[in-house]
C-alpha cells in the first residue's frame, strides 16, 4: 500500500508545471501563416522562442505559473503582442492575427 502512495505522489508531482501557451498565427484573411518567429517572454526578458508549423501552430510547455507575453513577428506584418497570466494547470491558447504593416513611402 505504500508504495502505491509513493508512486502516485510521484504522479501527481510531475504535473506540476505542466502549464502550457499554444495556438496558431493567421494573417488578416484569416489564412494561417507558417514559419513566423514566436517568441515567449517573461519579465519583458525572452525566455524562449520558435517557429509556426505548417499549419500556423506552436506551442510551450512545461512553464510554471507566472505572467508571459507572447510576441508574435513575420516580415511584412505588423508584431502582434499579448499579455497573459497562467495559473497552476491552466493552459492558455493564441490566436495571433497579423496584419499587414503600412509601406510608408515619401515623395520628394
Amino acid at each position: 500500500m505504500r508504495w502505491v502512495l509513493t508512486l502516485l505522489s510521484l504522479v501527481f508531482a510531475s504535473g506540476a508545471g505542466a502549464q502550457t501557451i499554444s495556438g496558431r498565427v493567421y494573417d488578416q484573411t484569416g489564412a494561417v501563416v507558417s514559419g513566423a518567429r514566436v517568441v515567449l517572454l517573461e519579465d519583458f526578458n525572452k525566455i524562449t522562442e520558435t517557429k509556426s508549423g505548417e499549419k500556423g501552430e506552436f506551442s510551450f510547455r512545461q512553464l510554471k505559473p507566472g505572467t508571459y507575453q507572447v510576441q508574435v513577428k513575420q516580415p511584412r506584418f505588423q508584431i502582434f503582442q499579448q499579455l497573459m497570466s497562467l495559473e497552476e494547470n491552466q493552459n492558455a491558447q493564441v490566436y495571433a492575427v497579423l496584419n499587414v504593416a503600412r509601406a510608408e513611402t515619401e515623395v520628394t
